[in-house]
């Protein structure tokens, strides 16, 4: 499957749920037609499934994302993710995202 080809099919697959109801934020799918793409990473770590392509990076560590308008690392958004991994968290972090958890909450 061709790179443009593998973006296309992720922008769909973001539709598709989409219609299904569900609220879907995209990043680094800047190219796909019809869906606004996040400019960043900040709010990931609050996401309740995350869909990566296959392979998720290159050799050299890059997002696979042919639809990006920018090159981004497979380690750049994972380090977003991490932040609501408890068992990555220092017990500060922990507590601030407590707060924030019970912020939304209220």
């Amino acid at each position: 499957m061709g790179r443009k080809r593998l973006g296309r099919a992720g922008w769909a697959l973001a539709a598709l749920l989409a219609d299904d109801g569900h609220s879907v934020h995209t990043y680094a799918l800047e190219q796909g037609a019809g869906m606004k793409c996040e400019p960043s990473t900040a709010g990931a770590d609050r996401a309740d499934c995350v869909v990566l392509p296959l392979p998720a990076a290159g050799p050299d560590g890059r997002l696979n994302a042919p639809l990006a308008a920018e090159s981004h690392t497979l380690a750049e958004v994972l380090d977003a993710l991490r932040r609501c991994q408890p068992d990555t968290l220092t017990p500060i972090e922990a507590m601030s995202l407590l707060y924030e958890l019970k912020q939304k909450l209220q």
